[in-house]
């Protein structure tokens, strides 16, 4: 199994996907789509904008040294980290990865990619995110997006036939334990779901022989 990140809302996407397939000439992919690029701010993004490169890198550095030393590492340590995450979103200016646009453009173009290889199955992935409501339930702008771009995806899929399986569809919802405090990040219990999710659709789909080594 080859696992490579691909990021469908970046310049170059479609020629790094191309060449990936290329080199590896897989019998399966699987191809994870994400909300996040558009429908997500972080501080990284919006040192970027507004700073330039340098500086969202910096950023970077710093807040991964902060979770390497605060996450996982007992009450106070995580104390530290919400604490910390939460003044810097107040002070610190943030912005989203890409444009729904670019994002949506980049991940129907992948599905499409991926349909015109006649000796290759191809299976649509998206897990799950928090879907932002306003006060009495309905769907905030944020929200209205994600689902949209859901519907496109789905509807693209559908088109060229290859199955989507969206666990933002599971019966029952998405659990609260799911997701860490921030909201966002989703927790050991919640990786070992979407792994038996995603396994349990490809002996269903008669692809699991697909995903072992010989």
């Amino acid at each position: 199994m080859v696992v490579r990140p691909f990021f469908a809302h970046v310049d170059g996407s479609q020629a790094y996907l191309e060449g990936e397939l290329a080199r590896h000439q897989p019998d399966l992919v699987i191809l994870t789509v994400t909300t996040f690029p558009f429908a997500h701010t972080t501080i990284e993004a919006g040192f970027r904008q507004r700073f330039g490169d340098r500086a969202g890198g910096a950023y970077h550095r710093v807040a991964s040294g902060l979770d390497e030393a605060t996450r996982n590492r007992g009450p106070l340590a995580r104390s530290i980290n919400r604490g910390s995450r939460a003044l810097a979103k107040r002070l610190l200016p943030s912005g989203v990865s890409a444009s729904y646009a670019a994002a949506l453009d980049g991940t129907l173009t992948a599905i499409r990619c991926l349909a015109r290889l006649e000796q290759v199955d191809a299976i649509v992935f998206h897990g799950f995110v928090r879907v932002p409501t306003r006060t009495g339930g309905a769907l905030s702008a944020q929200g209205q997006l994600i689902r949209s771009f859901l519907a496109a995806v789905s509807a693209t899929a559908a088109e060229v036939r290859i199955p989507f399986l969206n666990m933002q569809q599971r019966a029952g919802g998405i659990p609260a334990n799911w997701y860490m405090p921030d909201g966002l990040h989703v927790t050991p219990q919640a990786h070992q779901e979407i792994a038996a999710t995603l396994l349990r659709s490809l002996r269903e789909m008669n692809l699991m022989a697909r995903t072992e080594a010989p």
